[in-house]
C-alpha cells in the first residue's frame, strides 16, 4: 500500500487463504469521511461514476474497464475526492483476461453512533488519523466485493488481486 497525504494506493492480495465455506467469496470495507469539512452527517457528498474502457494497463495486458468516483461536497465546485479501480479481479498470479473475475462496489451508507465508535477504536484508521480529526467529522461506508456467479468463488483458485487508487 502506498500512502501520503495527497492519495494512496490499495493493492489487496489474498494467497492460500483458508476459507470456512466451500464458497467463499471476500469483500473490502471501505469508508469515507469529510474530514474538516461537514456540510450534514446526514447528507453524504454528490458522487458521480464514470466508466471507461481502457487497454492501457502494462501489468495485465487487456480490455477491461476502469471506474472512477468523483465526490463533491454540496457546499464545494471541485472533486474533494477520487477514486479509481478496475472492475476486475484477478483470481491468479497471472494477470489476464482468462484468470479475472468481476467487481462490484455498493453506494454510501451513512454510519450510525456504534459503527462511529467502533471505527474511532480501529488501529489501522488510527494509525492514519489523529483522534482529533477522527472524532469530529462524518463517515460513510461502501463495500467492494471479489468475484461474481459461475466462477467458483475464492476456493477455485484460491488466489485474489484487485487494486484501487485514491486522491
Amino acid at each position: 500500500m502506498f500512502y501520503n497525504e495527497l492519495s494512496s494506493t490499495y493493492d489487496v492480495i489474498i494467497d492460500d487463504v483458508t476459507p470456512s465455506l466451500s464458497g467463499s467469496r471476500f469483500a473490502v470495507s471501505t469508508i469515507v469521511s469529510n474530514l474538516g469539512n461537514p456540510p450534514s452527517p446526514h447528507t453524504p457528498p454528490l458522487v458521480t461514476s464514470t466508466t471507461r474502457w481502457t487497454i492501457n494497463d502494462e501489468h495485465a495486458p487487456t480490455v477491461f474497464t476502469t471506474t472512477e468516483l468523483l465526490w463533491k461536497q454540496t457546499n464545494q465546485s471541485q472533486a474533494s475526492s477520487y477514486w479509481q479501480w478496475r472492475t476486475v479481479c484477478y483470481t491468479s498470479v497471472d494477470r489476464n483476461h482468462k484468470h479475472s473475475s468481476d467487481v462490484k462496489i455498493s453506494m454510501l451508507v451513512s454510519t450510525n453512533t456504534a459503527q462511529k465508535k467502533e471505527m474511532l477504536l480501529n488501529p489501522i484508521l488510527r494509525s492514519y488519523l489523529r483522534m482529533d480529526v477522527l472524532g469530529g467529522s462524518s463517515y460513510w461506508t461502501s463495500r467492494v466485493v471479489f468475484g461474481s456467479v459461475g466462477d467458483g468463488g475464492y476456493n477455485a483458485t484460491r488466489y485474489l488481486y484487485w487494486v484501487r487508487h485514491t486522491t
